[in-house]
């Protein structure tokens, strides 16, 4: 699989189903977050004609299935973690306020994309603005 496979399956985005964005996920030749890791890293780090179209595309992904799969996105997310495709690191800061330290996530080591499936599940970010950034709700 290669970047114009990614392109394809974006050009016809709006007609998929949610079934039909699992399948493209499940399905060992194509699984579409290997394929949005593999190549969509390039695209949300430069500034192509095409990046708010990408960045507006895997948004609305996300946002569908977090609305109406969420514990098939969170599964998949865990085992991203797993494969290290998703690092994540945690930090130690003290708590100035209540004299503690408290672990605080460090984004340094991921990407665009990573930060926004990881707040998507683990965070319950369920909305996007016109670009595609996460916009925070409160559960």
């Amino acid at each position: 699989m290669d970047e114009k496979i990614l392109g394809l399956i974006c050009s016809f985005e709006r007609n998929l189903s949610e079934n039909d964005i699992i399948f493209l996920i499940e399905h060992p030749k194509i699984n579409l977050l290997e394929l949005l890791f593999d190549f969509g890293r390039r695209l949300f780090d430069k500034d192509g004609e095409y990046i708010g179209e990408y960045r507006t595309w895997t948004g609305e992904i996300l946002h569908r299935l977090n609305k109406y799969r969420p514990e098939f996105l969170e599964k998949k997310v865990k085992d991203l973690i797993k494969k290290v495709k998703i690092k994540i690191r945690k930090v130690s800061i003290l708590d100035k306020v209540v004299g503690v330290n408290v672990f605080k996530l460090d984004y340094s080591l991921m990407d665009e994309f990573s930060i926004r499936l990881f707040n998507c599940v683990y965070y319950g970010l369920r909305k996007f603005d016109i670009n595609g950034n996460l916009i925070t709700i409160k559960k």
